[in-house]
């Protein structure tokens, strides 16, 4: 087992991403209708659940890196280093639909992150 830098980069992104799944999920959890007045029920709804799917990605971002520090670490094969870049990249970009699609809903009702601050609304 080495401990390169590189692996040291895989692992703290794990890490931090799989922290950051806890934490958003956490919020996910207290976000409430009430918060967000402008939004009717069917749109809240669907608002929750787009930021589900995002986290839940994240999560899933979490793991590839995970697997690129073990697979980095333990000096396996460069297809399965190769294998876990793309796996990485790949769910960065299938992270992103859902986001726009969060951002989007809240602008089209005029509601901006200043204004999400000030209710207490973490995404």
């Amino acid at each position: 087992m080495t401990l390169s830098i590189e692996t040291l980069a895989y692992l703290m992104a794990g890490i931090a991403l799989g922290a950051l799944y806890i934490k958003r999920e956490k919020g996910l959890a207290r976000l409430d209708f009430e918060m967000l007045p402008e939004i009717d029920k069917v749109s809240f709804e669907e608002l929750k659940l787009l930021l589900k799917k995002s986290y839940q990605r994240t999560l899933y971002l979490s793991v590839s890196f995970l697997y690129l520090a073990f697979v980095t670490s333990f000096k396996r094969s460069p297809q399965a280093k190769t294998f876990g870049i793309i796996l990485t990249i790949g769910l960065f970009l299938y992270n992103i639909p859902p986001r726009n699609r969060v951002m989007r809903m809240l602008t089209d009702l005029g509601i901006d992150r200043k204004v999400l601050e000030k209710r207490g609304v973490k995404l």
